[in-house]
Parts: C-alpha cells; structure tokens; sequence
C-alpha cells in the first residue's frame, strides 16, 4: 500500500494469505489466543455462530465475535464442501471480515484458511498448556492434515516434545506426514497403523478428522491424558465423556448443540451442563483450576469462539498497516 491509513467509510484492505503469513506465526498466535481466552474469562467477550447446510456435503459457517477492549468486530466466513475433493477444488475456504468498531464499516478482508490452521493450533496449545502435565513429552495425534501439523506446531512452542505418534486412514498421508513433520521439527514422529497406539501411552492426544465415527475408546484412557478434541464431528466413544476426570469445554452454547457425542448424551438425559466442569476461558482467568494433579484426565472439546479470531485479525490487521502490505481497496468507486 503506498499509505498505511485508512480513509474509513471510504477505502479497505485486501490480506492475501501471502500478506497474513507476514504478520502472524505460531508463537504470537498463541500469545493472542491466551489474551483472547483471558478476556473472554473476565467477560468481555460477545460472539455467536451459525451453521447453514446447504445442500449434500455443503455447509456455510458464518461467526462473529467482539472484544471490548478492541476497536475492531470481526466475521469469519468458513465453507465445507466435501465434494470438491473430487474437482480438483478446495475442500474447505474462509475469509475474515475487520470492521471499524464505532461505524460498523468494514476495514479488511483477509484470507483465512491458513490462518485458521494456526489459530485452531494456537488454541489447543492455549488448551493444552493450562491441562496437560507440566512434563508432556508424548504426543499422539489423529489426523495427518493441516490441523495435525498446525497442532505440532504449537504444541511444540509450550513443551519439549519428545515423540509424535501420528494416526490416519490415510497411509500416504501419514507417511508425508512422518517426512515433513520429523524434518522441520527434529523429532521422533512414528507412522502407525491404528488410532489405538497414538493414544496409548501418549501424555497429550489431539483429534482432527472429520471421521465422524467412534475412533477413541473409554480402554485407552490413561491417569494423567488430556484429550483435546477439535470440532463438531464424532470421534469418542460416547463413555469417553462420563469416563474423564474432568470434562472442559471452550464455549458451552456452541459445543451443546454442535458436538455430537455431547448432544447424544444431553438427549438421554445421561449428562448435564453440570457435568462440565469449566469453560476454558475461566480457566485462563484463574476463575477455576485447570489441572490440578498429575494422575487426572482430562477431555478439552472445542468448536472455537470469537475472541481468538479478534485478538489475532486485530494484530494482523495493524501489523499491516504498520508494514505496508495489501492491496488498498475503494468502497464506492
């Protein structure tokens, strides 16, 4: 941009995903995500979701979210269409919208599939650091995508990471997985051939498929796990939830209605809102202990909210302002 201010009400920003990488990487993602979390746990928060099927496999997700102490409102637009495998076109897209927070006017775009990847990475890390032994050093995961490998990654910033078991239907997927993965990161990943022994023995275990299927059973639960299962589709047996010592989620309103696993176990009446025993947020605020010793388990669901998404467009949004980049676009002319 040959300015880095904005005419407000007249003129926006463009963020390729090029632009964004500039501004963002891991470390200071989970740095906003814990400010968001935080924020959010002190009440600042406001943001809803919905989910708009469309037809088939097609799926439109729209949220939005709004901090106090920010001067932005921001939209993230997230589509799923799974039949698009077949045509050579992306699985999956999303884009976020900045507003000025006193008109309401927009200020940015910004292409959002990656950073989606290391914003959900981010969170869990948030996640897993105020859950997970002090001491975790084994990590399974399931799923060999770009969640799995944004999950590495920040895990990786908040432990001393000393072997990934990675597990996936896919066996290509997981042997470039091992390739990739062990190269960046100088760590022992092993390639398995069952979700059972990723779990087994790991400290921390993270799911990120779209399985929707009983993948991870009450057997395999160990003193001490923490599971952190990202998303709406299935992947727990439902007695995974009732077996945990503690049952965390990131945003009750949304996991449920959206969680599969929860909603089966709310319609049979075999759980309640009572059996959460916090949010995340109230956790990060010091409103309610995470884990308190080293022999509990403990089952993190998260569908994401609002606040991480502020806090990280927000930073992306004068981070380039600040160094000049994207393409200056006129409203009305």
């Amino acid at each position: 941009m040959s300015s880095t201010k904005l005419k407000i009400g007249e003129e926006l920003i463009f963020l390729s995903e090029k632009d964004v990488k500039l501004c963002i990487d891991m470390k200071k993602a989970i740095e906003l995500c814990e400010e968001g979390e935080l924020l959010t746990g002190l009440g600042e928060e406001v943001d809803d979701k919905f989910y708009l099927p469309i037809k088939g496999d097609l799926v439109f997700k729209p949220f939005a979210g709004y901090l106090k102490s920010k001067n932005i409102v921001a939209t993230k637009i997230f589509t799923v269409a799974k039949n698009n495998i077949n045509k050579d076109l992306p699985v999956s897209s999303s884009f976020g919208f900045i507003y000025d927070v006193n008109t309401l006017v927009p200020i940015a775009i910004l292409e959002a599939s990656w950073l989606t990847g290391i914003k959900v990475g981010a969170s869990s890390a948030v996640a897993a650091k105020y859950l997970s032994k002090k001491n975790s050093s084994n990590i399974g995961i399931i799923g060999a995508g770009l969640q799995g490998r944004t999950h590495l990654a920040g895990l990786n910033e908040i432990f001393k990471i000393k072997e990934v078991k990675i597990a996936d239907i896919n066996k290509e997927a997981r042997i470039r997985y091992v390739k990739e993965m062990s190269e960046k990161y100088k760590i022992d990943i092993i390639n398995v051939d069952s979700i059972k022994k990723a779990v087994k023995g790991s400290d921390i275990v993270i799911t990120v498929t779209t399985a929707d299927e009983p993948l991870i059973k009450k057997e395999w639960i160990e003193p001490g796990m923490t599971i952190i299962k990202i998303g709406s589709y299935q992947e727990l047996e439902y007695d995974v939830v009732t077996h945990v010592d503690k049952l965390i989620v990131d945003k009750w309103k949304f996991i449920s209605h959206r969680t599969k696993e929860i909603i089966k176990l709310l319609d049979e009446e075999i759980i309640t809102h009572k059996n959460v025993y916090a949010e995340l947020p109230e956790i990060v605020a010091g409103k309610k202990s995470g884990r308190e010793n080293d022999d509990e388990s403990i089952l993190c669901i998260a569908l994401g909210h609002g606040a991480d998404y502020v806090t990280i467009f927000s930073h992306i949004y004068h981070k380039a302002l600040e160094l000049g980049i994207g393409k200056k676009l006129n409203l009305f002319k």
